[in-house]
């Protein structure tokens, strides 16, 4: 669920291919990178409230399963939807930062 969340806020900057000029590709970056953010945490919150392991006092074995999982979206997206690769690679980027 996640992995959906990055990937519904960079749906705008893979449909445009990179095309926007800088200034609004870093605004749009932004937007996202909080649009995402907020709501991983608002899952995470509700996720524990639910009754399950508070994924966030997990984090070790968070990071490990979305590195796995991005590993796999590299490779699909590569194969199959070259122009949404950047959004695994992004996450890649954010996890080994």
């Amino acid at each position: 669920m996640l992995r959906s969340f990055e990937y519904a806020a960079r749906y705008l900057q893979s449909a445009e291919g990179g095309d926007a000029p800088p200034a609004a590709a870093e605004a749009v970056e932004q937007r996202a990178r909080a649009w995402s953010e907020r709501n991983r945490a608002a899952f995470c919150r509700g996720y524990a409230a639910a009754g399950g392991p508070d994924p966030v006092a997990h984090a070790g074995l968070l990071r490990a399963l979305e590195l796995d999982k991005a590993v796999y979206e590299v490779r699909y997206e590569a194969r199959n939807r070259p122009s949404w690769l950047p959004v695994p690679l992004r996450t890649l980027d954010r996890l080994a930062g």
